[in-house]
């Protein structure tokens, strides 16, 4: 009893713990798995499990969790908006940040680019497509990326926008009355990195690469 009264006072008030913890272990599950991609790509050690279907599932259980739930999360906020707006500006933070530091790895429309425009364009209409398809930029941000197209964090508006769309319908589904049982917590410490994913999302891979790099170093 006194365990479980330490657990609700750590997790902050009208939150549901078990989303952001489920948030956290989604978080954790991807370092991991960057962890991986610079261990193969930047330093050399060849995997062929990650390579191969292993890996690919891998990655693909972890962003359609973090869309799923993203979606999901959306109408608890009050600002879907303003969270969209911080959430584009973080990826196109990334984009910048990896066109200018390793342009041959660079970040073009992102996972969080993605989910940014998902809830600006939540919150405001329906999208309609383009008239012009498989043309530049503009029309790889939907889907339709031309030929010689290159990023290697790729997640356009189709088809992840239904996939958002889907967590969001989902959260009016089950209803509020339903997800009483989500505010328990099970895990804080994965409750706390869920609350703060888009920092812990912005800084894992320049420490993940600083903790290998120097591992290099001292085992070189």
């Amino acid at each position: 009893m006194e365990n479980e009264r330490r657990v609700q006072q750590k997790t902050p008030a009208g939150r549901y713990a078990l989303l952001d913890e489920l948030r956290g272990l989604d978080l954790v599950s991807m370092m991991l798995y960057h962890a991986c991609w610079d261990m193969m790509f930047l330093f050399g050690i060849w995997m062929d499990w990650y390579a191969g279907m292993p890996g690919r599932l891998w990655q693909q259980t972890i962003c359609w969790v973090f869309i799923l739930l993203s979606g999901f999360c959306l109408p608890l906020g009050h600002r879907p908006l303003r969270r969209g707006l911080i959430i584009s500006g973080a990826g196109v933070l990334v984009t910048a940040v990896t066109l200018l530091f390793m342009p041959e790895d660079r970040v073009v429309f992102g996972v969080l680019t993605l989910l940014g425009a998902a809830m600006l364009i939540t919150g405001l209409l329906q999208p309609l497509l383009p008239g012009v398809w498989y043309a530049n930029l503009f029309t790889a941000f939907f889907g339709f990326f031309p030929r010689g197209f290159f990023s290697t964090d790729y997640f356009p508006l189709l088809p992840w926008l239904f996939l958002f769309w889907a967590g969001y319908f989902l959260h009016f589904c089950m209803g509020r009355a339903r997800m009483e049982p989500l505010r328990r917590s099970v895990c804080p410490a994965l409750g706390w990195m869920g609350r703060h994913s888009l920092l812990l999302y912005l800084l894992h891979q320049p420490v993940i690469y600083g903790v290998l790099s120097a591992a290099a170093v001292l085992f070189a």
